[in-house]
């Protein structure tokens, strides 16, 4: 009787296995429709390769000769000044440049990365997936759950605007 019970359990449960799916090899694609499905982007190459990206170094290459310009304008101007109270100017001056620079550089990093995540909402929501992940929180997945080229392409048409450079 006892033997019965394991036969009629281990058949309940293989039914059951067919009947759910879970027999199945397919790996779920992303926005198959489940709660559990998940999209991966790799954000350092869409920090590389967007089109706001290259917009931004585009960007902070004009912010970067600006400053340097504004440098050598101070260099000039306090060229026959005392030596000592020429290098406190010019290391004062110095310092105000690198703080601009990156400030510069987080505003641009913050835009970019504000148009991906709008991007990556946008995808989720029309292929309905659970969450989008950054690829570099994963030791490993699915080539097939990268979303990253999609993320790219509708990054193409979106305009960085980026703030007015310093003067």
């Amino acid at each position: 009787m006892r033997y019965k019970g394991t036969i009629l359990s281990s058949a309940l449960l293989v039914v059951s296995l067919f009947l759910t799916g879970c027999d199945s090899e397919e790996t779920p694609q992303p926005g198959a429709g489940s709660d559990t499905a998940v999209g991966v982007v790799d954000v350092q190459q869409v920090m590389q390769k967007s089109v706001p990206a290259v917009d931004a170094r585009k960007h902070l290459q004009e912010a970067r000769a600006v400053l340097q310009q504004g440098m050598d304008e101070l260099e000039k101007k306090w060229k026959n000044a005392p030596e000592a109270e020429r290098r406190r100017v010019l290391a004062e001056g110095l310092a105000t440049l690198n703080r601009q620079m990156a400030i510069e550089e987080a505003s641009a990093r913050r835009i970019v990365t504000q148009i991906m995540q709008e991007e990556c909402a946008r995808w989720r929501a029309e292929h309905k997936v659970a969450f989008v992940i950054p690829r570099q929180n994963l030791l490993d997945a699915e080539e097939q759950i990268d979303i990253t080229p999609a993320i790219l392409k509708a990054m193409e048409t979106r305009v960085a605007t980026f703030p007015a450079l310093p003067r």
